[in-house]
């Protein structure tokens, strides 16, 4: 772990009995000691786990699990031992990191009033403020008096450098995101209940081996949401395919019964009216074939009038000739006799022909006797068939009024059965308009139904919209979480960095600067920049790097100085060498002045130059001699060889005293002096060497005093003579010399110093100007929080068209209530199924109700006109029997006259044979017959000339009427032809469209042919059951059954020639009822061949979907990313086993007790699953290198696996998702099983059952307890962030483990880095396993209202007394 957080000191202000107590952890490590009741257990159930959570039930505050302890109780105190009835109080810890001085702070603040609910806000300090020290969690009054702060007061002194929240959710949402760092909240309060029990005081009799497992099996880290979330999509969306796919498939079930059906039908019309079309086409020619015979039969007719009129013409000449004579020979009395024999053979033969035609009259009624009877039982056949068709009709009409829920039909038939037993006539108009009102009544229904339908599609629409919604909302919200959470880790990684960073640059930057850094970094993007958080450094930066350019500055100026220095000195002592004999500082004007004297040609020299001291005088005499000359101005006076004026300098004049010391008894003149010795002689005698005053001149003495006119004075020292005498210059100049020489050198020392001083300043300038450039960089930080702000953004964005969908869902729920409400009060007296389904159904069955009312009524006027024809039938059959009973009685008297006259005809023949007129009768006979022959021949070719004119006037009726029937059979044709080409358009059957409409009549008249054996009415009928059946199946196609807009009736119709042609047009009429089914599909009209076509495409694309899914799910989802995430799971666990079984193995217990842990795969549950074993050694296989028998094996373990969650899901029902089962049934720590063994000295390894755990020592058991459990928590805090503390609280700590044993245990505790707090009225914990520890042993005397806490740490070796809270921190930090 990277620096991690560490334990540092934990806080309780006014709490308990606690005024302000803190407690300071030495490495993170806490052990409270003290007798009973002094508030070990209190102290430490107040802090862990309360201080992690902020959870505060009671259950919590007692380690032994009663609800007998409140938060409550310890705020206030027991009210017998202090009187109050309400407090303020703080709790706290205190992280720090381990390797730097940084701060984190986590505390609650409770309120609590006597028989009042607590008051509750947790806080968090993260800008390295401590309480304490930067910040106090009470005001101090002038009287002395803490009052803690209020919550208000609190939000306050945190501002921008906290967080104060007011539930425990929110607050343990702040511990974890800014110390533990888990994934999820239930990680965290799964580590926390670990921790509670973890804290048992005492073996608990429930404690067992098998318990263990279970904390075991439970510390594991399970699948996570988000490693799942790809898996239970992926399932969800091919549980989604599944159910469209089964849906497609039931769609195309119901497709295919309704297409079936539909084909039958639409094949019977196809055929219907190709049969119809090419007989109306057979018919119109065959009366075309027709009218040319009559034409022909006409144009003959015509031609035999005309000889029937030449014949009559020339048949009448004879008669008139005949007639004549027959008048010559009628006088003759044989003739009258003959004419009286032919009058009886007339009247026999008229008789005989009256008796032929009576026959014929008989035999005629006769026939239409037969005749009428055959119809008269063809007419009550009829009757009984239509009487059948009645009961038929009203049984349709009975079951189409149930399902209808018309009520009204029962008293409509009632009333029509009443009027046909009177035998009056009924009227349907009352019975139509009772049903037209039921059915507006249902459209008027199913149009609420459909706006219901419609609403509630909305309303689901709206609501799977704002689930979908809400769903990407949760995406974004959880992917804004995971940013924020990463963004909290880049900011801790940042804070660090910068921390580091400032640390490494070692400016001086103020720690009021870091905490406003740290409370900055809170609110960083937000209220502050960047540059907003740089500014304190950069100003340190630009102070630091002042400082050094000021230091820089002036070292380049004392750099500069000491260069000027060493060229003055070099100059000076380039001087000094070319100098061959040194001479004191002048003036330049004197300087000049001597000059001039040179020029004049003046002998003159310096006073030093001209004399030499004696070679006895000393040499603190000489150097006293030469400052006072020096001191009184004479030392560089010049001598000249005679009195001159000089301008600018000085010159002796001399003034020789005798028998006194002078100063020639010192010196004496130089030899090479350009003046003479004499002259410097007489300067010499003139200044008296003597210590008292004289008057006038000038005197000195040894000593360096002088006196000049009205000047004394006394000489400074100086180190030695250096311009009397040549050796004394020479030496000068050569110390002079030595000494540049030292200084130029000393000067160069010192400037190369100041360099280095000034490379080194320069260096610290860029190391400054290097260090500041390399600010960390804030790149993540800035990527995790503009990624965040980008998810929350989507996520307000989702929320707010989440909320809008809700609204918008809840307006259509109200709208919705509201059209049920309304249907269930319109519905309420209709026995319906309550859905449009029902209504739908009712609207078809009143539809077929109508209709079938209809038939009704045309079977009643059918029934009424075949009973009227029945009775017209019985009349007439009744009127032809008398009739022929008349004509009968006719007939056998006219045989009768027929005899008699045929007798006398008998008579009258034998009268003329005797009367011999043989000749006369055979002439008048001859004229007679041919007379009789013209009587009969003209008439009968005057009646066959009529019968021909009637015949041609029939035949030119009859052309004239064939005309009529063949246009009109040629207009039939035509309808049919139109009405076959209607049909064949609708494309519903299979037809040759490049043939002519004719031909491909007669191809659908051969091809489909047989299923006109079925009737129309039956087929229909199948139809519109099967399209009801179907139509739930198909409701979102929103099939509809409709009949088609018929061919208006055009006059033709009406224009019938006959009888025949109108009822072949009322059948062509009939027959155009047509009626077809569409179905919406993709927001168009189609047939249901079109959707069934696509419904079948569709299942294949689906399929090669699922197929496509179905690889991905278990080979790229389960092998590739949950089996990776399983196989390192699962290497993770037996690392965590094998790691502790090492730690186990190297416990040195005084028992020789050794614990080791097994995690042994299960074996398969069913046949189609995988051991345990088998699948962890695949997946541990490269999925890519697996054979394809054993992808197969783990596809097929896995897809058992989901096909349980399936089961599970459904048998659970409601309040589970399948995401939920997915985890569970996936959950890989079900996949193995724990078990603890142990092993004592000199016996076998053995498993640890319950048994044999209860027949362990106290200590034994604690081992066997404590060792696993401390695994459980280790195991748990690996979910955790890298750099969270992992802590733990024990409550009597240890206890019956003997001090072995428990060094044993620290030394473990300590080896798994557990930070903890522990309590116990023994222990110390001063063992050598633990390197450091702070104890507090806490004194109460019995009942008090204080409690006294003496503080000790121990350092590994010695356990030392603590006075302070300073001393404290000295060691700590």
């Amino acid at each position: 772990m990277a620096n991690p957080w560490v334990l540092h000191r934990a806080g309780l202000i006014n709490f308990w009995y606690y005024d302000e107590q803190y407690f300071h952890f030495a490495d993170g490590k806490l052990l409270l000691r003290g007798s009973n009741g002094a508030g070990k257990s209190v102290t430490m159930q107040s802090l862990i786990p309360v201080l992690l959570d902020g959870k505060k039930t009671p259950d919590r505050l007692d380690p032994f699990g009663s609800r007998a302890r409140r938060m409550e109780d310890y705020l206030l105190g027991e009210k017998d031992v202090v009187n109050r009835d309400e407090r303020t109080g703080y709790l706290f810890l205190e992280y720090k990191r381990k390797e730097s001085d940084q701060y984190v702070t986590t505390g609650i603040g409770l309120r609590a009033k006597r028989q009042k609910s607590l008051d509750f806000w947790g806080f968090v300090l993260f800008d390295n403020r401590r309480i304490g020290y930067d910040l106090q969690l009470y005001k101090q009054e002038k009287t002395g008096e803490k009052i803690p702060l209020t919550k208000r007061e609190l939000a306050t002194a945190l501002g921008a450098g906290g967080t104060v929240v007011e539930t425990q959710k929110d607050y343990m949402e702040l511990v974890n995101k800014h110390v533990f760092r888990f994934e999820s909240l239930e990680a965290f309060q799964e580590l926390i209940e670990l921790l509670i029990q973890l804290r048992s005081p005492k073996l608990s009799k429930d404690f067992k081996p098998t318990v263990i497992y279970e904390i075991l099996e439970s510390s594991l880290p399970p699948l996570t949401d988000d490693e799942l979330r790809h898996l239970s999509d992926t399932i969800e969306n091919m549980d989604q395919a599944k159910q469209q796919l089964e849906q497609l498939e039931r769609d195309e079930r119901a497709l295919k019964r309704l297409c079936d059906q539909y084909r039958l039908y639409n094949e019977y019309m196809i055929a219907e009216k190709a049969t119809e079309y090419v007989k109306a086409v057979k018919q119109a020619e065959q009366l075309a074939a027709a009218q040319h015979r009559l034409h022909d039969e006409e144009e003959q007719a015509r031609k035999t009038l005309d000889e029937l009129d030449e014949s009559i013409t020339r048949l009448r000449r004879e008669e008139d000739v005949l007639r004549s004579r027959e008048i010559d020979l009628a006088g003759h009395e044989v003739f009258q006799q003959a004419e009286k024999y032919e009058q009886l053979k007339s009247e026999r033969e008229r008789l005989q022909e009256r008796w032929e035609r009576h026959e014929q009259t008989i035999a005629e009624k006769e026939r239409l006797e037969r005749q009428h009877r055959r119809r008269l039982d063809e007419s009550e056949a009829r009757l009984d068939d239509l009487e059948r068709k009645l009961e038929d009709e009203l049984a349709q009409l009975r079951a189409d009024a149930e399902e209808g829920a018309f009520s009204l039909h029962e008293t409509n038939e009632d009333d029509f059965h009443r009027h046909r037993q009177k035998q009056q006539e009924f009227s349907f108009a009352a019975w139509k308009q009772e049903a037209d009102r039921h059915i507006e009544q249902l459209e008027e229904l199913a149009r609420l139904w459909r706006r219901h339908d419609d609403v509630k599609r909305r309303y689901e629409e709206a609501s799977t919209e704002a689930g979908e919604r809400r769903r990407e909302m949760d995406e974004w919200r959880h992917q804004q979480q995971k940013w924020e959470e990463l963004l909290e880790q880049e900011k801790e990684r940042f804070e660090q960095a910068v921390l580091a960073w400032v640390e490494q640059g070692g400016i001086d930057v103020s720690e009021a600067d870091i905490q406003a850094f740290l409370r900055q970094m809170g609110a960083l993007y937000e209220l502050y920049s960047l540059d907003d958080l740089k500014r304190p450094f950069v100003q340190a930066y630009y102070d630091a790097v002042g400082k050094k350019k000021d230091e820089k500055w002036r070292l380049e100026h004392d750099i500069r100085l000491l260069e000027e220095k060493r060229a003055e000195r070099e100059a000076e002592l380039r001087q000094w060498r070319e100098q061959r004999d040194p001479e004191p500082e002048r003036d330049e004007q004197t300087t000049a002045a001597r000059l001039a004297l040179e020029r004049e040609g003046i002998p003159f020299v310096p006073f030093y130059a001209a004399v030499e001291f004696v070679d006895d005088v000393p040499d603190d005499v000489r150097e006293r001699i030469e400052s006072a000359l020096s001191h009184a101005g004479l030392l560089d006076a010049l001598i000249a060889a005679r009195d001159v004026d000089v301008d600018c300098d000085r010159v002796l004049i001399p003034k020789p005293v005798h028998m006194v010391h002078t100063l020639a008894d010192y010196l004496r003149p130089d030899a090479d002096a350009p003046v003479s010795a004499e002259r410097i002689d007489e300067v010499l005698r003139s200044i008296v060497i003597t210590d008292a005053e004289q008057k006038g001149g000038m005197t000195i003495d040894e000593t360096g005093r002088y006196s000049l006119g009205l000047v004394r004075g006394h000489a400074p020292r100086r180190a030695r003579a250096m311009f009397i005498g040549r050796a004394a210059r020479e030496r000068w100049r050569l110390e002079n010399i030595a000494a540049l020489e030292a200084e130029i050198a000393a000067v160069g020392q010192e400037i190369d110093r100041l360099r280095r001083e000034h490379q080194a300043v320069g260096a610290a300038i860029q190391a400054l100007a290097d260090w500041f450039v390399s600010f960390p960089s804030d790149r993540d930080v800035r990527t995790a929080f503009e990624e965040g702000q980008e998810a929350r953004r989507q996520a307000e964005s989702k929320e707010r068209e989440w909320k809008r969908q809700e609204e918008k869902a809840a307006l259509l729920a109200r709208e919705w209530k509201q059209i049920k409400q309304q249907l269930h009060d319109e519905s309420a007296e209709l026995d319906l199924a309550f859905t449009l389904d029902g209504c739908e159904q009712a609207q078809l069955a009143m539809k077929s109700y109508v209709r079938h009312l209809h038939e009704l009524e045309v079977l009643y006027r059918e029934t009424r006109h075949t009973e009227a024809m029945i009775a017209q039938q019985r009349e007439r059959l009744a009127a032809l029997e008398t009739e022929i009973d008349e004509a009968k009685g006719e007939r056998n008297r006219i045989r009768d006259e027929k005899e008699r006259i045929s007798l006398e005809i008998v008579e009258m023949e034998r009268t003329l044979a005797q009367m011999g007129a043989d000749d006369i009768r055979a002439e008048i006979a001859r004229i007679q017959e041919r007379l009789a022959f013209l009587r009969q021949e003209i008439p009968r070719l005057v009646n066959e000339r009529a019968r021909t004119e009637q015949r041609l006037m029939r035949l030119v009726e009859e052309r004239e009427k064939g005309a009529q029937r063949e246009e009109f059979a040629c207009q039939l044709a035509a309808m049919w032809e139109r009405s076959f080409a209607d049909e064949a358009a609708l494309g519903l059957v299979d037809l040759d469209r490049s043939r002519s409409l004719l031909e491909q009549a007669r191809e659908a008249k051969q091809r489909y042919e047989t299923v006109l054996k079925e009737t129309r009415s039956s087929l229909l009928a199948r139809l519109n059951t099967v399209f009801f059946q179907e139509s739930s199946n198909l409701t979102e196609y929103r099939a509809t059954f409709e009949r088609l807009a018929e061919q208006k009736e055009s006059e033709w119709i009406a224009a019938a020639p006959d009888d025949e042609m109108a009822m072949k047009a009322a059948d062509w009429r009939e027959k155009q009822e047509r009626h077809v089914i569409y179905l919406d599909y993709k927001g168009q009209r189609a047939t249901p061949f079109a959707v069934l076509a696509e419904v079948e495409r569709d299942i294949a694309l689906q399929h090669e979907y699922m197929k496509e899914q179905d690889r991905e799910l278990y080979e790229d989802v389960i092998l590739k990313s949950v089996g990776r995430i399983l196989r390192s799971r699962i290497q993770r666990a037996e690392r965590w086993v094998s790691d502790m079984n090492k730690l186990m193995g190297g416990l040195d217990t005084s028992s020789g007790l050794v614990l080791s842990i097994q995690w042994k795969p299960k074996t398969a549950e069913t046949e189609a699953e995988l051991d345990t074993k088998e699948l962890v050694r695949l997946l541990r296989i490269d999925s890519r290198l697996l054979k394809e028998e054993d992808l197969q094996r783990v596809t097929n373990h896995f897809r058992s696996k989901i096909a349980r969650a399936r089961e599970l899901l459904e048998e659970r029902g409601q309040g589970n998702t399948l995401h939920q089962i997915i985890k569970e049934v996936l959950d890989y720590r079900k996949w193995f099983a724990f078990t603890l063994y142990y092993e004592k000295t000199n016996e076998p390894k053995r498993e640890l059952t319950n048994h044999r755990f209860y027949q362990f020592s106290g200590g034994e058991k604690a081992m066997a307890m404590y060792i696993p459990l401390f695994a459980a928590a280790y195991s748990r805090y690996q979910e955790a962030g890298d750099d969270a503390p992992y802590i733990i609280s024990l409550d009597e700590a240890f206890a019956g483990v003997d001090e072995n044993n428990i060094r044993n245990l620290f030394g473990l505790v300590e080896q798994l880095g557990f930070n903890y707090i522990m309590n116990s009225q023994a222990l110390w914990g001063d063992y050598d396993t633990v390197p450091a520890l702070s104890i507090c042993e806490l004194v109460r005397p019995r009942n008090a209202s204080f409690v006294t806490v003496i503080h000790y740490r121990w350092n590994g070796r010695v356990k030392q007394l603590m006075v302070n809270d300073k001393e404290w921190e000295t060691i700590e930090t």
